[in-house]
């Protein structure tokens, strides 16, 4: 009876303390922003997006937008912004560029829309590969 109680109440303390991915743990996440930009540094104001488990809206008059670290997927729609030149995530409005971040864009053809994806290079540079063929961006999808 003392080793099943024992046994019983190890088990207890072994789920107290385990806890979960609750309120007042930390998982990981927290909110940060980075600046979408162009080849020139240029923050891009005014682009749509949405991101997963955070916030949605506009990109601000520096290109800057609000996301969660460890897990949210941020997608840009460039409709009303079409863009025929290379794009760029930053650290800040003039820092340096964040990669390793894995993109899924389209492109508009003009009949089709195409998908491709990567990671960011060294500058945070997402692949251009509709400006040399002068095709617009429709879509890009951040994965944090």
């Amino acid at each position: 009876m003392k080793k099943f109680l024992g046994m019983a109440l190890a088990g207890a303390a072994m789920l107290a303390l385990s806890g979960c991915a609750g309120e007042g743990v930390d998982n990981g996440g927290g909110m940060d922003t980075h600046f979408l930009t162009d080849v020139n540094g240029v923050g891009i104001p005014g682009v749509s997006y949405d991101c997963s488990n955070s916030s949605s809206g506009t990109t601000g008059p520096d290109g800057s937008y609000g996301f969660e670290t460890g897990g949210d997927n941020c997608t840009f729609r460039f409709n009303s912004h079409v863009t025929d030149q290379p794009l760029y995530i930053k650290q800040g409005e003039h820092g340096a560029g964040v990669s390793g971040l894995y993109y899924s864009c389209t492109y508009d053809t003009g009949s089709v829309n195409t998908p491709y994806s990567g990671w960011t290079g060294s500058h945070g540079h997402i692949k251009h590969v509709w400006y040399d063929a002068g095709w617009v961006i429709d879509t890009c999808t951040i994965r944090y």
